[in-house]
């Protein structure tokens, strides 16, 4: 069971890791190209288009994975051309009367509601983005319903690098204003989208004639609960930002999106895959062979994520002060102040696909949007107080403070549904080893960055590993299992 665990964690980092790579390249180009206010507006300026665009997908993308297989068997009254033609047309009216009022209500809002007199020319140019997202979830989550995994993986790998090729040749040979980045994100983008559309429908494109309303009600039906999660979701993941530019403007907002962006990629690629491999594969055991099975399932996962996710959160706090200097240059070193904070929140927030696994089993969906909506709102009211006091410091601290008390509330209101067993001696240990860990990095200094941050990976990596297998039975067991494996 565990060895498929494995693989399917390992196939998922894959594609994120290519995806990561691509964002590891911009990372330090677009933070020495960008003036440090100009990377605060970038942010803010995606932060945005995200918003937009889920209100824009209305939960339809849920929809489309969840009525496919009833389409495709004709178990009901739609067949599959209905469906195709339902869920294209109707998020593409959808799609269209959010991005109509977006661009009507970021041209007429006053100036001081963005405190940039440069947002909202900005908003307007990139409004047409929030279109063709829309449609692209649309084509996504069918190329996802028919399991065409390969083209899936392809398509987003393909779309990311072409996007920032195109991008670097606009800022190195054209203009290095946001406004070219942003034409460049828009061509691409709309090319990546015919060429899906052209692969899906090139034999038989969907008529108008049938689409049917019934399909849609029903569809937004069991999407719109989930349109709420989503929301509540992305304000609890970046409404700070929102709070940062309002009160210190756009270079302090810069300055805090490369810290949170640089320790988002390193979670991206060592641990995203955990989570997208963990939820399908409890469900199934649910299924297949009942609650203490799956308990056992849940608690072992919960070590083995502690096992990672805690030294990595060390890891990022010591190396952290000379990383992401060396890759976003000095002027963004400032920003070191709130990676603790944001990688201990990531890390907490990594433990939610597991505490609330009752809620996903017994599909409890309105405890999810609640729990995350209540976590949401205590990090707006903690960012309202902390901001102005400690500045990107406080809207990390609210980061770690939210993320806490979505895990904690999930934690006691989910068991009524599941009770989770957290290994508690193995995240003492864990914890306990990490702290050590750091405590040996912040001590290594060499004669320059490049090696003073290969010396301080290199040794937490043995050190931890070392002692790890030195305290920890299981650590032990599952080492040996896997050097067995290796040699046969």
């Amino acid at each position: 069971m565990f060895k498929q665990f494995f693989v399917s964690v390992s196939n998922y980092s894959i594609g994120n890791l290519l995806i990561s790579i691509a964002g590891l390249i911009s990372f330090p180009i677009l933070t020495r190209l960008l003036a440090v206010e100009d990377y605060g507006l970038l942010a803010l300026i995606g932060t945005t288009l995200t918003l937009i665009v889920a209100l824009a997908k209305g939960g339809l993308q849920h929809a489309t994975l969840r009525f496919y297989s009833e389409a495709k068997a004709g178990v009901k009254e739609w067949s599959l051309d209905n469906y195709h033609a339902t869920v294209l047309y109707g998020m593409g009216l959808i799609g269209i009367l959010v991005t109509l009022l977006w661009l009507l209500f970021s041209q007429l809002a006053p100036i001081s509601l963005w405190n940039n007199d440069q947002l909202p020319f900005l908003f307007g140019l990139t409004s047409i983005l929030i279109l063709i997202r829309t449609l692209d979830s649309v084509l996504i989550n069918i190329i996802r319903a028919k399991e065409y995994t390969a083209i899936y993986n392809v398509y987003r790998v393909a779309r990311r690098y072409a996007t920032l090729g195109l991008i670097l040749i606009v800022l190195f040979q054209i203009t290095r204003d946001l406004s070219g980045l942003f034409i460049a994100t828009i061509i691409v983008e709309m090319i990546a989208l015919l060429a899906l559309a052209y692969y899906l429908f090139h034999k038989k494109w969907p008529r108008l004639t049938e689409f049917s309303p019934p399909l849609l009600k029903m569809m937004l039906l069991y999407g719109i609960p989930m349109l709420g999660y989503e929301l509540a979701s992305i304000v609890l993941n970046v409404g700070d930002q929102y709070i940062i530019q309002w009160h210190l403007g756009a270079s302090a907002l810069g300055i805090y999106a490369a810290g949170y962006n640089l320790i988002d990629m390193v979670f991206v690629v060592l641990l995203a895959g955990f989570g997208q491999a963990v939820l399908p594969m409890y469900l199934r055991i649910w299924s297949e062979k009942g609650e203490h099975e799956t308990q056992e399932f849940i608690s072992r996962s919960f070590y083995y994520y502690l096992l990672v996710s805690l030294p990595i959160t060390a890891g990022l706090s010591a190396v952290g002060p000379e990383l992401l200097p060396f890759l976003a240059s000095k002027k963004y070193a400032e920003a070191s102040i709130i990676i603790p904070y944001v990688a201990a929140g990531f890390t907490i927030n990594g433990t939610f696909v597991l505490l609330g696994a009752g809620f996903y089993i017994h599909k409890q969906s309105t405890y999810l949007m609640l729990l995350v909506a209540l976590s949401a709102v205590i990090n707006i009211v903690l960012n309202f107080i902390l901001i102005p006091i400690y500045g990107i410091e406080g809207a990390a601290i609210a980061t770690l403070l939210s993320y806490f008390s979505l895990s904690f509330f999930t934690f006691f209101v989910a068991q009524k549904s599941l009770k989770i067993i957290i290994p508690w001696s193995a995240a003492f240990k864990f914890s306990l080893v990490s702290y050590v860990m750091y405590l040996l990095v912040i001590q290594i200094a060499g004669p320059n960055s490049f090696s003073t941050i290969l010396m301080q990976v290199l040794s937490g990596v043995i050190f931890y590993a070392v002692a790890i297998l030195g305290v920890d039975k299981q650590a032990r067991n599952t080492a040996r299992d896997l050097l067995t494996r290796f040699k046969q």
